[in-house]
């Protein structure tokens, strides 16, 4: 099992994932073409081309799949989206 640092979002529309950590995952066949255009706070546009479809990220032993936007961050090797709370 790989351990990786993740951060969850509040009120994010997407989540995304570090080149890297998309070796560590199950992302074999989960692989789409993208033009996502990320917008930072700096104000510079950082345009991602890889996506992955419903990759199963395991948090606390629950499995939450998720749709993730490959994109080289910094401190957070998965960012994941959370709209709201149940």
């Amino acid at each position: 099992m790989t351990q990786n640092n993740i951060h969850f979002k509040h009120l994010s529309t997407h989540s995304f994932i570090f080149t890297r950590s998309v070796i560590q995952l199950n992302t074999k066949n989960r692989k789409a073409e993208t033009k996502y255009r990320i917008s930072l706070p700096n104000n510079f546009i950082v345009e991602c081309l890889i996506s992955y479809k419903l990759v199963p990220i395991t948090v606390g032993g629950l499995v939450f799949p998720k749709d993730l936007i490959q994109f080289d961050l910094l401190d957070f090797d998965i960012i994941l989206e959370m709209n709201r709370v149940t």
